[in-house]
């Protein structure tokens, strides 16, 4: 089996796009569905992402992947999202929208269950009794 030897990415772009954006190798990690681990070694180049993940990385980026790939510059656009911080500010909702899906899988056996039957109270009468 050849290996694909084909560059998917330009480690320096995804660094340096990484600290521009204040995201972590967490929050990348997080995003892209792999291991912290993994995102280092895309950063170091000793491994590649396979080319869907690296269409996953520069769509969330925000990139092309010719400017993932270091093959075309960034627009003054992609510059002004960066300082904007909104892959953090996506990272930061998926997250959220992955605790409130956890815990409505928690409840969701909770809600089939039948309530136990209240007592009910015979209200008092003002009247005077015959």
């Amino acid at each position: 089996m050849q290996k694909n030897t084909k560059r998917q990415i330009s480690s320096e772009i995804l660094f340096e796009c990484r600290r521009v954006l204040g995201l972590k190798r967490e929050d990348i990690a997080a995003a892209m569905g792999v291991a912290i681990g993994t995102v280092g070694n895309w950063e170091t180049d000793t491994h590649q992402p396979t080319e869907n993940k690296a269409k996953q990385l520069a769509k969330f980026l925000g990139l092309s992947q010719k400017q993932l790939r270091g093959e075309e510059p960034l627009s003054s656009e992609q510059r002004a999202l960066g300082k904007m911080n909104v892959p953090r500010l996506v990272v930061k909702l998926e997250v959220a929208n992955r605790a409130v899906a956890a815990a409505l899988d928690e409840l969701r056996p909770l809600v089939g269950r039948k309530a136990s039957p209240k007592k009910k109270r015979k209200k008092k009468s003002k009247g005077k009794r015959a």
